[in-house]
């Protein structure tokens, strides 16, 4: 999603020989991305507007992380101009003023090193007054190695042509962004995966010129996205790695010259398995309150996944708003029918479909389960809600006697990841968030 001038902006993408929806305009061999506005919110009132033929018809699936607008300032003709910018690396120009959404131009920097693949948040249009200078970093996977190091382009002349400002041997731009009351403060984080530490590249960089020469300004953890708080001199940043063992917000002073980041809040106790992960799409709302969304990663951190809410000033207590992959404590069979119980409070709908997954069988006696490897794991099934703690589903084939572990997760996909999320008053006055093609309600809290 995006927003622009009181526009909603959506778009999808579809595969050789298919149409964009209610396009009127005939497929191709080629896949396209297929862009839509609405001016009316909940319900929306769709427009197509235009398409992008993704040329040669070989070109991998890819998606848009963002549409970014931008203002026309010396340096460029033309504009202003819209950028979005995709998974494949790929930076689309049009102009904006109308906004031709069927004559896009590739303007990605033409040096990008053969390892980088596009990420969300590594792109950003910043108006700097009298220019408005694009950024662009690159990201390299952490299976290939060596990797080529990390680099930000900036362009002066709308993408044209670009400058390399090397950042040195890391491994991921995780993201760009401008400090909103000092567009020459231009701040990134840069995570070095397996690259062994201490190293001179992990951590938080700032370039105090406009993007001209970054300078490092913390070492100890990584952030991802990271917003900025307007009443505070905070960068405040959503954890990664070692971090997000210990909580989900990490800040920095923006008034030290050079300075650990802390960790904001910690997470909460928890009577299961411990909240841990990397942070995910942070959003600021208007009233300066933060949602994000962490996402556990198997392995080496927790496989829990929830949406939490911080609140300034010091936002250093994370509420949980919802917990999208609810621990399991027991599982108990009976025919085709498991009944399960949760550390905590589920937050299950009566009636809503769930998948259960990683369960730990203690016992496959049970004489109706005969050879077939039968599990507690299911996809796609109906949740009966039975207590705060307890529900009821059908196993795929017979139950196991006994199980242990694993998670539930809820059938809607989580609301923040992995795009940016947008805030939307209607003229009833209600506020809405917008993020991948879910809507919800702003959250009202305590005290506004």
């Amino acid at each position: 999603m995006g927003f622009h001038n009181s526009v909603l902006y959506a778009w999808t993408s579809v595969g050789p020989g298919e149409p964009c929806p209610v396009s009127n305009v005939l497929p191709d061999i080629n896949s396209r991305f297929c862009f839509y506005s609405s001016r009316t919110f909940a319900p929306e009132d769709w427009t197509y507007l235009g398409q992008y033929s993704m040329s040669p018809p070989t070109t991998p699936d890819e998606l848009i992380f963002e549409i970014v607008f931008a203002p026309l300032r010396a340096g460029c003709s033309g504009g202003p101009y819209m950028y979005i910018y995709t998974s494949q690396k790929r930076i689309l120009r049009t102009s904006s003023a109308p906004p031709d959404w069927n004559n896009f131009i590739d303007v990605t920097p033409g040096d990008l090193p053969p390892d980088t693949t596009g990420f969300r948040g590594v792109f950003a249009a910043v108006d700097q007054g009298s220019r408005t200078r694009l950024f662009y970093g690159n990201y390299s996977p952490s299976d290939i190695d060596p990797p080529s190091g990390v680099f930000v382009w900036h362009s002066d002349n709308c993408g044209n042509g670009w400058t390399t400002f090397p950042l040195g041997g890391g491994r991921q731009l995780h993201s760009i962004r401008a400090d909103p009351q000092d567009s020459q403060k231009i701040y990134a984080t840069i995570d070095t995966e397996s690259i062994e530490r201490p190293n001179p590249w992990y951590g938080l960089w700032r370039s105090a010129d406009g993007g001209d020469t970054f300078q490092r300004v913390s070492e100890n953890y990584v952030g991802i996205d990271f917003v900025f708080q307007s009443d505070t001199s905070k960068v405040l940043l959503e954890s990664d790695g070692e971090a997000g063992f210990l909580g989900p917000l990490l800040s920095w002073d923006t008034t030290t010259p050079f300075a650990d980041t802390q960790i904001a809040a910690p997470w909460p106790s928890t009577s299961g398995p411990s909240w841990a992960g990397s942070g995910h799409a942070i959003f600021l709302t208007s009233e300066q309150n933060i949602m994000l969304e962490s996402v556990g990663e198997e392995g080496a951190l927790s496989f829990r996944n929830g949406i939490w809410y911080l609140a300034p000033p010091a936002y250093d207590t994370a509420v949980l708003l919802e917990d999208l992959l609810p621990p399991i404590r027991t599982v108990t069979g009976a025919g085709t029918i498991a009944s399960a119980t949760t550390y905590e409070p589920h937050g299950l709908e009566d009636g809503e479909t769930i998948s259960v997954s990683h369960v730990e069988t203690i016992s496959v006696s049970r004489v109706d389960c005969g050879s077939s490897g039968a599990s507690f794991d299911a996809d796609d099934v109906t949740a009966m809600v039975t207590g705060p703690t307890s529900f009821t589903y059908n196993c795929s084939s017979f139950c196991p006697q006994h199980g242990n572990g694993g998670f539930v997760k809820k059938a809607h996909a989580p609301f923040l990841y992995p795009n940016r999320t947008v805030e939307v008053t209607a003229p009833s006055g209600v506020t809405y968030l917008y993020s991948n093609n879910v809507r919800i309600v702003k959250p009202r809290f305590v005290g506004q």
